[in-house]
């Protein structure tokens, strides 16, 4: 199958993902996420760089998704590592500006964007070797998801996400603070969640991030200095491992969870 970059679209028809895809289109204009502290300045890039690690060294000739790819740049993170890139999201001007971003990497022609819902995925049965997603699947009906997720994914394969939990007393706060910020349809995940999705995906993986290290958010917002940002981050990062991994009760406090599931080679 040859790969190419081309936009899809396709109208999404539940209320929901219209609710969704409009938001998120006007997210793209007025950029009201803290994009420097998430993405530029690496928040949560010790998350982010477990879930890729999980997918494996060698990506050369594989079938990953993009699973809700936004602006894009994990997409082109995988063709960069000769994967063979299949990625969407929900909101046409996202999806739109993960197209542009190809364009301007000089990467026209390596990768397939498509507009479409992550509850109905365009893809065969057992057809992908990986997935990966960030902050994608507390925006979803995530046990339809998680089915997809099931159904797409090739024996032996490998998908993982990087999700918000619902919570740390900062984060909560936060949220309590900037309702604006987010969608109001989006639910960060809870434990019972994940135990749900154990149930769907049998031996799922699931790792905490962030417990006090969030306190470097506030921070960061003042001191507006990224090299004071990530030395405050650093000592809260190297804290939260040591609590997390000493009081497991813990876990639940913290803010972001990793989750790692490989498909069973023989089903049945």
């Amino acid at each position: 199958m040859r790969i190419f970059t081309h936009l899809l679209t396709k109208p999404p028809q539940h209320e929901r993902h219209r609710f969704e895809m409009v938001f998120h289109d006007k997210m793209v204009e007025q950029d009201t996420r803290l994009g420097n502290l998430y993405f530029e300045w690496g928040m949560t890039k010790a998350a982010i760089e477990r879930a890729i690690m999980y997918l494996g060294n060698n990506l050369e000739g594989l079938w990953v998704v993009d699973y809700g790819c936004g602006r894009g740049r994990n997409m082109v993170r995988f063709i960069d590592r000769g994967a063979r890139v299949l990625a969407f999201d929900l909101s046409r001007r996202m999806a739109k500006s993960a197209l542009e971003l190809v364009q301007t990497q000089g990467l026209v022609g390596k990768g397939f964007i498509q507009q479409m819902a992550g509850e109905q995925l365009a893809y065969k049965d057992g057809s992908v070797d990986r997935i990966f997603g960030v902050s994608i699947l507390h925006h979803l009906d995530w046990r339809a998801a998680c089915s997809e997720i099931r159904r797409v994914l090739k024996p032996g394969g490998r998908a993982a996400f990087v999700e918000p939990l619902a919570h740390n007393p900062v984060v909560w706060f936060y949220r309590l603070l900037t309702p604006h910020k987010r969608s109001p349809l989006e639910q960060p995940l809870s434990f019972r969640d994940i135990r749900i999705m154990r149930e769907m995906l049998p031996n799922l993986i699931s790792e905490e991030y962030y417990l006090t290290a969030v306190l470097a958010l506030p921070f960061g917002l003042i001191i507006r200095r990224r090299d004071l940002f990530l030395w405050l981050l650093s000592i809260f990062e190297r804290l939260d491992s040591f609590l997390l991994g000493k009081l497991s009760w813990l876990r639940r406090l913290a803010w972001i969870v990793v989750l790692l599931w490989e498909k069973p080679e023989c089903q049945g």
